[in-house]
């Protein structure tokens, strides 16, 4: 019974969006290795913000937050291996990363309060009639 119970918690969990998370850390660890691996005068690393962006598009801002600290990892990495940390033009792109991987969660967060809102909204409105 308790593995059943488990099962069960685990399954309202996971939903079918979670599946799509592949591609988002797929673009994180191509990117990365693809950066690493190029000439220190080519810089992929803010492809990097595709990742958070797309996760944005079907998560939550949990996940989003997630996928965005993965990014900023990503490029303090490839920045370490190119050159270090410290450098104007990687600094410029760790905060690029940063900054909007925190707009895309706060956006995601009022996406999901209004749709909540708007839920309610409907509710009422089925009710009235």
């Amino acid at each position: 019974m308790r593995v059943r119970h488990s099962a069960t918690r685990f399954t309202s969990l996971w939903r079918p969006a979670h599946g799509l998370l592949i591609v988002p850390l797929a673009i994180i660890a191509t990117t990365a290795l693809i950066d690493i691996d190029t000439p220190e005068t080519i810089h992929l690393g803010p492809f990097l913000i595709a990742a958070p962006a797309l996760t944005a598009a079907f998560a939550g801002p949990g996940l989003t937050a997630a996928v965005g600290a993965l990014a900023v990892v990503a490029q303090i990495v490839i920045a370490a291996l190119h050159g270090g940390v410290s450098t104007p033009n990687h600094e410029a792109q760790i905060a690029a990363v940063l900054v909007i991987s925190v707009f895309l969660v706060v956006f995601r967060r009022l996406l999901d309060r209004y749709e909540r809102q708007l839920g309610r909204v409907r509710s009422v409105a089925v009710v009235a009639q």
